[in-house]
């Protein structure tokens, strides 16, 4: 297979993924705002363990680190709100999607910031692919891009290992 074909079938694979990560969302990420990360981790564990961990917001805090405080206010069902604490920092979000065992998102405020946070679990052989994506906008991640980027990125692996270690349980 020649060059060109290589790089048509790996664009059309990630075209592909991308689409079909963006349509079990409700709320895609923002693309265009000035921080944007997105990473995906294999977990060796069925789907159905991955979404009792990662839903189950109110026990965040045994699993991540830097979370010390999670309540959801209702159900888990989209539109409900839920109040958070991550480095010190109060979140407000608000849930846009839930579909049991494939996909979670939210919205989320904070002062100076916006962010669109969003996670699609993925059946794999022998487990479960969890890709997560999240999109920040507003006056902080404008003027601090290079900082919020970093810790965007940062931040997005660790919580990723530490869903990793918390589905092993």
């Amino acid at each position: 297979m020649g060059n060109f074909s290589r790089f048509i079938i790996i664009n059309l694979a990630v075209l592909c993924t991308t689409n079909l990560t963006n349509t079990k969302m409700n709320k895609t990420i923002n693309e265009n705002a000035p921080v944007v990360e997105k990473q995906h981790i294999f977990i060796p564990a069925p789907p159905e363990r991955v979404w009792e961990v990662l839903s189950d917001i109110n026990k965040w805090p045994e699993w991540q680190h830097e979370v010390t405080h999670a309540e959801l206010n209702g159900a888990l069902k989209e539109g409900t709100v839920f109040k958070w604490k991550a480095n010190g920092i109060p979140f407000t979000s608000q849930l846009h999607t839930v579909k049991e065992f494939h996909a979670i998102g939210w919205t989320g405020k904070t002062f100076g910031a916006k962010a669109v946070h969003n996670w699609c679990i993925e059946t794999s052989k022998d487990g479960t692919t969890v890709h997560v994506e999240e999109s920040l906008q507003g006056l902080l991640p404008t003027l601090f891009k290079k900082k919020f980027s970093r810790d965007l990125h940062q931040g997005m692996q660790k919580n990723l290992n530490e869903l990793l270690n918390a589905c092993s349980i």
